[in-house]
């Protein structure tokens, strides 16, 4: 988001062509999401079963000539490009006309997990931006919104075995997620509603999970 910020203060012309790229689940779709909200511009995102279409361009086309202004989404762009030449030359095309000079503001947005599969050629025209695993004081910040009722050091624990076991926020969200399930299913059991109905206030008294509960699903995760 301040990489949006940046382009669009007086400090440069916004980049036309990126590229993010990182490992699964360290947040590139997510930030191509709020790069466009933060550039004001609508994301149009092309699904692979259009963009492998004779005349996807074309329809793309159609598409920005109704809008003008847009941000151009292409989701693990590395699938799209791997073992295709014809769809590769297609694409440089498209880029060479999308992103001529004009009076209408088109940034066109890639995501890979994995860069060296992108054409060279198509590489060296972008502008890339590298999404690592978050540190532990990231994690940190995760886990304070996640587990809220743990204590302190019980958070900084978590902390330092998810930065220890190379976790990233998709991993930090499905641990809380899988924690929250096993405590509210053990819980309901306990009541008597195994397997059965139970409404809303079932759930009355229903503690947190366990600091250690986290703890197991992080260690299975880690990597």
């Amino acid at each position: 988001i301040r990489s949006a910020e940046a382009c669009i203060s007086e400090q440069g012309p916004a980049p036309q062509f990126l590229v993010f790229e990182g490992q699964p689940g360290t947040g590139k779709t997510k930030h191509a999401v709020a790069f466009a909200k933060a550039m004001g511009l609508p994301l149009l995102y092309v699904t692979p079963d259009v963009a492998q279409k004779p005349g996807w361009f074309n329809q793309v086309h159609a598409d920005l000539e109704k809008r003008r202004d847009a941000v151009l989404f292409f989701d693990e762009l590395d699938t799209f490009t791997t073992n295709s030449e014809k769809w590769c030359s297609q694409f440089r095309q498209f880029l060479d006309g999308v992103l001529s000079p004009s009076d209408a503001r088109v940034i066109v947005l890639g995501t890979t997990n994995d860069a060296e599969k992108i054409a060279p050629d198509i590489l060296h025209r972008s502008d890339r931006i590298r999404f690592d695993r978050p540190e532990a004081v990231h994690l940190r910040s995760m886990w304070q919104m996640y587990a809220q009722h743990l204590k302190d050091d019980e958070v900084q624990q978590l902390a330092a075995t998810s930065s220890a076991g190379g976790l990233t926020g998709r991993d930090v969200r499905q641990c809380a997620d899988f924690a929250e399930r096993q405590t509210t299913i053990s819980f309901l059991n306990r009541q008597g509603h195994g397997g059965g109905y139970a409404h809303g206030m079932a759930l009355a008294g229903c503690p947190g999970p366990a600091a250690d509960l986290y703890q197991q699903c992080i260690r299975r995760r880690s990597r």
